[in-house]
């Protein structure tokens, strides 16, 4: 019998660790969509690309919320490093505020999850937005790690949470 000259190689352990700053990608993708939206009622553009973009961006948003869940599940040190972070903490914030942006784009086709999901998205934030500006104000923080983001699980939560809520058509409120 010959030997095979494969040689069993240990698998490593491979992980796929998002940072949250990747649900920024979320805000931006709506914002194009929505565009499109508005420019296809206004110059009579091909509608389709707007709704393929909002598709494609309520696909990435569920990838990403899979990913950032299992972060959670098998990669909790890193998740827990990103969370005590004092500056990269301020980006898992994005995660209820792409939440509450994804229900505009869902709103034109189920206004319950429009609903769910703008609810849902909007306690989120705004529970984050308390805990980050409360272990703000506690002090403490180096000089070196004061920047603007400090102010994005407020300011953009609550920007974005108004914004979908007083978007014409949108389910959250009307």
């Amino acid at each position: 019998m010959r030997k095979s000259r494969l040689k069993p190689t240990v698998l490593k352990d491979y992980r796929i660790t998002i940072p949250a700053s990747f649900f920024s990608m979320i805000l931006g993708l709506v914002g194009l969509g929505s565009c499109w939206r508005v420019a296809a009622k206004l110059w009579h553009l091909p509608a389709w690309i707007g709704e393929a973009i909002m598709l494609l961006t309520v696909v990435i948003w569920l990838v990403l919320l899979l990913l950032y869940v299992s972060k959670w599940l098998w990669a909790r040190a890193d998740a827990l490093t990103e969370f005590e972070h004092p500056v990269l903490c301020c980006f898992i914030g994005l995660v209820p505020v792409s939440r509450v942006i994804v229900g505009l784009a869902i709103a034109p086709y189920s206004r319950a999850i429009a609903v769910a999901l703008f609810v849902v998205g909007a306690i989120g934030q705004l529970s984050f937005g308390i805990y980050r500006s409360g272990r703000l104000w506690m002090g403490g923080r180096k000089p070196e790690t004061i920047t603007p983001i400090l102010y994005l699980p407020t300011v953009a939560g609550g920007f974005v949470s108004a914004i979908v809520a007083s978007a014409p058509g949108s389910a959250a409120i009307h």
